[in-house]
C-alpha cells in the first residue's frame, strides 16, 4: 500500500487475495490494522480481521474495493483525534 494524492492509500488487491476475500459475506468487512510509522510510502499491515459491517467513525475510512468492504484508519483524521 502507498499513500495516494488524497492523503490516503492506493490499495492494490492481488487476484489471489480477491479470490480469498470474496468469500467474506456482504454483511461483513475486512478491518485492516497498520503500522503508520513504518514508512512514509509503504505501510505494513499487521492484522486483518473480519468484523460485522458498520458505519465508520470519524477517524476511519470505509472503502469498497472490487466489491470487498474494507475499513481502516484515516491517518489525518486519527492524528487530529489524538492531538498529534
Amino acid at each position: 500500500m502507498k499513500r495516494g494524492n488524497n492523503n490516503f492509500m492506493n490499495i492494490t488487491i492481488t487476484d489471489q487475495a480477491k479470490e480469498a476475500l470474496s468469500q467474506v459475506s456482504h454483511d461483513k468487512m475486512i478491518q485492516l490494522s497498520m503500522d503508520p510509522g513504518s514508512c512514509d510510502i509503504v505501510n505494513t499491515i499487521y492484522e486483518m480481521k473480519v468484523v460485522p459491517l458498520r458505519e465508520n467513525y470519524s477517524y476511519e475510512k470505509l472503502l469498497n474495493i472490487d466489491g470487498i468492504n474494507i475499513i481502516t484508519l484515516s491517518w489525518t483524521e486519527s492524528l487530529k483525534e489524538t492531538g498529534y
